[in-house]
Parts: C-alpha cells; sequence; structure tokens
C-alpha cells in the first residue's frame, strides 16, 4: 500500500502487505448505498473538527490546510464538465481493495451529505471468499490500515467523477501474505475485472514492489494480464509510490534507485503526487510543487524501468528516459502537508476508535484515484471506454497548451531511505518544464484534458 496517511494526530506510513492469487468464485457483497445517514460526524481525538469546513491537516508539521472535495474540484477545474454532465455518469471505476471497511457505505453518505455531492452506485465484489463484517482482533492494525485505504480510494474517485459508479474488488479474506503474492494478486485482479466486464477504469494504491525483487520473469509473466486488459479496453491506474527514486523489496524498502511494478508497466497509467496551495475557495495562490518530505522518506515515486524499453509513446521524452519505460505518466495531489479531506469511522472499541471521524490522508494513494476520476469522465465524453491512456495523454503533451497536462516546475524527489538499520540518501529526480521523472507530464486541467482525450479518441 502506497499511501501515507493522516490521521487524527497521528502520521504513519501504510506498510504494504500483499494477496494470494484470487480464485473464480465471486461474492457480492450488496451495498446499496444511501441517499443520506443519520450518522453524527465523530471527531478526531481530542481536536475539534466537526466538519470538512473546519478541519485543518493536523501533522504538527503541517502548514497547508486539508483540502476538501469542493476546493479539488475547484482547482482541477471540473464545473464546466459537470455542467454539460460530464461527471462520470454512466462509466465504473473498479477500486482494487486488500480489505474493505465495514462502514464503507455510511462513510461515504456522511462524505456527500456533507459535502452536497450525490451518492453514486456502490458494490462490493470478493473473489474466492467472503469478507468479516468486522475486524479481526489478531490483525487489527492491517484491518484498520486497509480499511483505511479502501476508504479513501473510494472518497477520491468520487469527489472527482461524482457520476460513476464505483465496483470495490476485494482481495479474499484472509489472504493478506507478502508484498510479492500483492502484485501478483493485483494482475490477477485486473484481468479478472476486464473478463467479467465489470468496469472500464481501475485504479490501485496497493504496493508496487521493486522490479528486482519482482524479477524479470515475473514481471513478463504478469505483464500479460495488463495486455488482456489493454484488449478488453480497460483503462489501469496506478499509484506510482511513495519512495521517491527507490522502491521497496519484498520486506523493506530500497536504499538505491529502483522502479517498482506494476507502476513500471507501459500499459498503466502511473500517477505521481503533487502538493496543492490553494486558498478557501480553491483558487491557486501558487503553483504546484512536488509532494515530498524527504526526511521521512516519502516523496512521489518515479524512474526508469530496468525490464521494459521506452514505449513508442514515450518517444518525445526520449531526452529523460532514454532507452527505458520512465515513470510516473501524470500527477495529483497527494501531499499530506495539504492532504485529502475525507471521513471515516469504525467499529467502537477498536483501535481505530482514535481515527473516527473527518481527517486527512496523502500520498499517491490518493492521486491515483483522483486520476481514475479523471479517467471516467474521459470515458464518458468519448462516449466509449478510452483502455490504455498513455498513448493519448503523451499525445496530448504535443498539442498547444499541452491539450490540458499542466507542467510541474519545482520540487524534487530526493529522499532519506532506511533499511536494515542504515539510512541512505537516494538521489531522485527534479521537477522541470516537460516530461520528468518527479512528476511526468504533471497535472490536469480537467476541462480542457477531458475534451482533448475524446477528441484524440475519435480521430
Amino acid at each position: 500500500m502506497q499511501c501515507s496517511f493522516t490521521l487524527g494526530i497521528v502520521r504513519r506510513r501504510i506498510r504494504g502487505l500483499a494477496i494470494a492469487p484470487i480464485g473464480l468464485a465471486v461474492v457480492v457483497l450488496g451495498l446499496a448505498s444511501s441517499t443520506s445517514s443519520s450518522g453524527s460526524q465523530q471527531q478526531l481525538v481530542s481536536a475539534s473538527y466537526p466538519s470538512p469546513f473546519s478541519a485543518r491537516c493536523v501533522g504538527s508539521d503541517a502548514v497547508e490546510p486539508c483540502y476538501t472535495a469542493l476546493q479539488l474540484q475547484k482547482a482541477y477545474n471540473l464545473k464546466p464538465l459537470y455542467a454539460e454532465g460530464l461527471d462520470g455518469s454512466g462509466t465504473t471505476v473498479v477500486v482494487l481493495a486488500a480489505r474493505v471497511s465495514p462502514t464503507l457505505v455510511h462513510d461515504l453518505a456522511v462524505f456527500d451529505e456533507a459535502l452536497r455531492l450525490q451518492t453514486p452506485s456502490i458494490r462490493v465484489v470478493s473473489p474466492a471468499g467472503t469478507m468479516p463484517a468486522t475486524f479481526d482482533p489478531d490483525s487489527i492494525q492491517s484491518a484498520v490500515d486497509f480499511s483505511s485505504e479502501c476508504t479513501v480510494d473510494v472518497e477520491a474517485v468520487h469527489t472527482i467523477a461524482p457520476g460513476a459508479n464505483i465496483v470495490v474488488f476485494a482481495a479474499p479474506s484472509g489472504a493478506v501474505s507478502s508484498n510479492l503474492s500483492d502484485v501478483i494478486w493485483q494482475a490477477a485482479a485486473v484481468r479478472y475485472v476486464a473478463s467479467h466486464h465489470l468496469g472500464e477504469v481501475i485504479t490501485s494504491s496497493q504496493a508496487s514492489v521493486g522490479e528486482s525483487a519482482v524479477g524479470s520473469s515475473t514481471i513478463n509473466r504478469l505483464h500479460e494480464d495488463y495486455q488482456y486488459a489493454a484488449a478488453h479496453h480497460v483503462s489501469v491506474i496506478q499509484a506510482s509510490g511513495d519512495f521517491g527514486a527507490s522502491s521497496r523489496d519484498l520486506v523493506g524498502v530500497f536504499t538505491r534507485r529502483m522502479r517498482g511494478y506494476p507502476a513500471s508497466d507501459p500499459l498503466v497509467t502511473a500517477v505521481g503526487a503533487t502538493q496543492l496551495h490553494l486558498d478557501a475557495q480553491g483558487n491557486r495562490t501558487s503553483p504546484d510543487t512536488v509532494a515530498a518530505t524527504p526526511s521521512g522518506g516519502f516523496a512521489s515515486g518515479g524512474g526508469l524501468s530496468g525490464v521494459f524499453p521506452r514505449p513508442s509513446y514515450q518517444n518525445a521524452a526520449e531526452s529523460v528516459v532514454g532507452d527505458h519505460r520512465g515513470g510516473p505518466d501524470v500527477s495529483m495531489s497527494g501531499d499530506p502537508n495539504g492532504g485529502f479531506e475525507l471521513y471515516m469511522s469504525f467499529p467502537k472499541g477498536s483501535i481505530a476508535a482514535s481515527v473516527q471521524g473527518w481527517g486527512s490522508a496523502g500520498g499517491t494513494s490518493v492521486s491515483a484515484p483522483l486520476f481514475a476520476g479523471i479517467a471516467a469522465i474521459a470515458d464518458q465524453a468519448a462516449g466509449r471506454p478510452l483502455g490504455p491512456l498513455n498513448p493519448y495523454l503523451y499525445s496530448a503533451y504535443q498539442l498547444p497548451n499541452h491539450g490540458g497536462l499542466v507542467p510541474i516546475r519545482s520540487g524534487n524527489t530526493t529522499t532519506v531511505q532506511s533499511s536494515d538499520g542504515t539510512s541512505s540518501t537516494v538521489p531522485g529526480y527534479e521537477a522541470s518544464p516537460g516530461y520528468n521523472l518527479a512528476t511526468g507530464l504533471g497535472t490536469v486541467d480537467a476541462a480542457v484534458l477531458v475534451k482533448t482525450l475524446s477528441q484524440l479518441a475519435t480521430n
């Protein structure tokens, strides 16, 4: 799992776990969403945050306020699309989840009611097993972590594409085991979603693992699942990682440059993280910058693949990527400092009781589902699933004003990483005009980019 969560007054790194390969049986849990909630909005620890509009990022070093869904909609220029009825209606975004919060539907209803958003159709599909309705006391911390991740992903997708349907594709209960099997499960899940026509856009914030740890033979085999999804016109969106130019191995974090998989797959759109600087209405007070807390080991993930050669759509970026597949491809808001404002609640008496209510989250686990919402609206505008988005994105960048892509010009992804009791500085990448390995093609002006992608798809 990639996300660095800021919940309550504690900032903690969510450790990537994993899931066993999926089977064929499907259990559908009926989660018909409600249009309102009678649940009270609970407060965060000892602070008083009765609504998303009064909360601030709660990390002690946070200098930016948390940003609500309404501010993000303004910042990414979504309102002109909504005015035309382009809000993701008629599309379905599939969220890959290692664990589903038992209060997901309630929490989304509270989120929607507070922000005056429409409530989407949402359902949970779990293959080859059932999911417990409450937390397992023997693994409560991982249950909290994964349930938080699921809630963040769903509320972030819904923020950008409020009209899109949402399917949460959940790992079977008890299948979490290792980082490597997480990568294997993700690939199998992508194939399953495509073969069962569960949705047109898949978003995953699950762990990317360093390519050398996964191994080229395994990566080439898993790549076939992404080829299958591409052939079925499914867009796959993946968090680019939270370790700057480094990536995790099977048990921890590399202390050298290493690209993670599946973010490095050329059929995946890898989404990096930026820091927004907004006023209360969502207007920018200064340009977006790279999301990074170097001393904390956090920065938007990116770098060069050691397995995949440069895909043809990156030919115009040859001076940056050379003969390698480079990433990320695009970036969205994902800095814990200026984090995404969300609502979640869990059963009282659990460890999660201390993080109930309105809080904030950051990391590429936020930026990936935000961009998945853009992808859903682009599908709606085009009148068909676009499938792999990268060829369209890189073509858009060559157009005047970059077709709605906005370069990020400031910041870098150098981090201090720890492994086996030692710490090392991992040199990162600088943001700069044009494609770069810190933020890719940049961030988005949704009103322009969606129209550009739609036009490219019909030409």
